[in-house]
């Protein structure tokens, strides 16, 4: 199963907080240039202080719409597909901060899924060929009457059970499974 570095994802995982941390120094050091630009009555520094805080705030908008709020709507519009059953759908790793790394989690995750699945349902289908020679067998030596009813029952309730797991697995598009044979298979 897809597993992630956490150490390397610690260090790297303060990227947001340091754009943040500067953004917000930066707006500290021009208001209080304009505090001092305020005692010394330079009108052309005040002016210019003015100027540089607008297009600071400008920039860091900009900056918090493109690094913060675009990569959580496309990351929220993934993970709805993902909801839906499409875990063949992929996350953008844009970077390597928070974001980034809740991407990167998330495909993990839909991977791992489908590594779950994928056992599953080979697992099911081996019971069921199992079951059904428990069934011939108990055909042909002709048990007990009862103990066939409930061998019979048995098999009855994993044929269910079997086709209920292809009919969930057949709601989901795969992009590391097929299915073959009536078994599902790596593409690897």
């Amino acid at each position: 199963m897809a597993t992630g570095n956490k150490a390397g994802q610690e260090k790297e995982g303060a990227t947001l907080r340091k754009k943040g941390l500067v953004f917000f120094s930066l707006n500290i050091f021009l208001v209080l240039t304009l505090t001092l630009a305020g005692f010394l009555h330079s009108t052309a520094l005040i002016l210019a202080v003015m100027i540089l805080l607008l297009g600071t705030l400008v920039w860091g908008l900009i900056s918090f719409q493109r690094t913060v709020v675009q990569p959580l709507v496309e990351l929220r519009e993934s993970v709805d597909q993902m909801i839906d059953g499409h875990l063949d759908t992929q996350l953008r790793i844009r970077s390597s901060d928070e974001i980034g790394q809740l991407c990167q989690s998330i495909n993990d995750q839909a991977m791992n899924l489908q590594e779950v699945l994928l056992y599953v349902w080979n697992h099911v289908q081996r019971s069921w060929v199992r079951m059904s020679e428990v069934n011939t067998l108990c055909g042909s030596d002709s048990p007990t009457e009862e103990i066939q009813e409930m061998i019979q029952g048995v098999i009855a309730a994993v044929e269910q059970d079997n086709e209920d797991l292809k009919g969930l697995v057949r709601l989901y598009n795969f992009f590391e499974v097929k299915v073959e044979e009536e078994k599902l298979v790596s593409n690897e």
